[in-house]
């Protein structure tokens, strides 16, 4: 991939807990790799 191509951006949204029976937090991840077998 070129430098100068944009880079596709994976968006991974799930919800995470600090402690077990915890409150839940959402959380939104975004990964961008240089391809989709490395991501």
């Amino acid at each position: 991939m070129n430098d100068n191509e944009e880079r596709p951006v994976t968006i991974i949204t799930g919800r995470v807990w600090r402690k077990k029976g915890g409150k839940p937090e959402g959380v939104h991840v975004m990964l961008v790799a240089p391809d989709d077998d490395s991501a």
